[in-house]
């Protein structure tokens, strides 16, 4: 402790010792060289006496700097403060962060452990650290330095519909992040779906009675039976499944590379923000249907914090995001709505109604906010996610410089 204050006293007395040289050396700023002085007729003595001491205090002030020049590199020396460090760390910071793809995928490689798929986060602060990776974190504040990115997922603000459509040049409305009610199943829908599965299931039925063997027959009637119950039984708890499978059931009319490029968009929106946020990854695989990576990121076990829950509620909206600025509408975020509502739940803070919708619009708003910031960097991301590359390959065409 005591060594503390002694460095601070210090720190100090250097700080101030360089603001007193700083405005001695001002001082010979407005003395007028004795060459440029306009010459009198006739200077009278007192006057040549004020001049002569004037030049003596000016002498007298310039020799005093220069003791206190000596004296504040002494104490520099003392508390071990290198003024010309900073400038070559700086120097060299952009030299290690220009690195291609085969110096930062080989970097990765050495970091990541032998049962993951992609470093840790602590490996990936380390190696932000040396300056290879600019964007890792990008959004978080860490200690008093302030995020790069245009927005902090430290300080979440209100935001309304309106702000929402506003600020992002109405490309975000409700109904484009399909939250607004529009491609929503109705109670009607839920309705129609449930008088289907009950004929259906009595169609059924009474087809096994008529045309399979007695015991087949009764075991497959029993079972049929039982169908509308389980529907109506699932409908009751979790209704989401339900809303999930009759979307499921509507005709896109969308193709299989269609999807497959709009799946594409929508994870490489979560890999984007959710590596700005500074969240590792969980798990990652590749779909056998689509080809198309899917990631996973870690969260804290637990309660979450503040923090944790921003950063989650700007992935899980930055899917649909990417969507809604590529085809105008977003059909996949239902799933990552769900995740989204579990993560409020788990908020060491309670989180009522009104404060969770605000929250998803400020999420929505700030992964429009990344996306658009970073949009060259999620474009090669698109493309690494299209060619089915593993996580660290996304992260060099995120982070190499070209």
């Amino acid at each position: 402790m005591i060594g503390l204050v002694h460095r601070r006293r210090v720190a100090v007395t250097v700080a101030a010792a360089t603001a007193a040289v700083i405005c001695l050396d001002g001082i010979s700023a407005f003395v007028v060289p004795a060459a440029t002085r306009r010459p009198h007729a006739s200077p009278s003595a007192s006057a040549v006496r004020m001049s002569s001491s004037a030049d003596d205090e000016v002498a007298a002030l310039m020799a005093a700097a220069a003791k206190m020049r000596e004296e504040a590199k002494q104490l520099s020396e003392e508390l071990g403060y290198d003024p010309g460090a900073d400038a070559s760390a700086a120097e060299q910071a952009v030299e290690r962060n220009a690195l291609g793809a085969a110096e930062l995928t080989s970097v990765l490689a050495k970091q990541t452990p032998p049962e993951r798929v992609v470093p840790t986060g602590v490996g990936l602060d380390e190696i932000a650290e040396t300056g290879a990776l600019s964007l890792w974190g990008a959004a978080v504040s860490r200690g008093n330095s302030r995020p790069t990115a245009p927005i902090s997922v430290s300080e979440p603000f209100s935001c309304s519909l309106q702000d929402l459509e506003s600020r992002s040049t109405g490309k975000l409305t409700a109904d484009s992040l399909g939250i607004g009610g529009e491609m929503d199943v109705s109670l009607d829908d839920f309705k129609d779906a449930t008088v289907i599965v009950v004929a259906v299931a009595s169609v059924l039925a009474v087809a096994a009675l008529a045309f399979l063997p007695e015991n087949v027959g009764a075991t497959v009637c029993y079972f049929c039976a039982l169908v509308p119950i389980i529907w109506i039984g699932v409908g009751s708890t979790a209704p989401g499944a339900l809303a999930g499978l009759i979307q499921a059931s509507r005709s896109s009319g969308e193709g299989a590379e269609e999807r497959k490029e709009r799946v594409c968009h929508h994870e490489a929106g979560h890999m984007l923000c959710g590596y700005l946020c500074g969240l590792p990854v969980r798990s990652y695989s590749v779909d056998e249907k689509t080809g198309v990576p899917c990631v996973e990121f870690e969260s804290a076990r637990g309660d979450l914090s503040s923090n944790d829950v921003n950063a989650l509620t700007v992935v899980a909206l930055s899917g649909s995001v990417a969507e809604a600025l590529q085809y105008g509408t977003a059909k996949g975020g239902d799933s990552d709505l769900m995740e989204l509502q579990n993560c409020f739940r788990r908020s060491d803070e309670f989180m009522g109604d009104a404060v969770q919708r605000d929250r998803t619009r400020w999420g929505a708003l700030a992964a429009f906010m990344l996306i658009k910031e970073y949009r060259q960097e999620y474009d090669n991301l698109v493309g690494a996610f299209r060619e089915g590359k593993d996580v660290n390959e996304c992260i060099v065409a995120m982070e190499a410089k070209k």
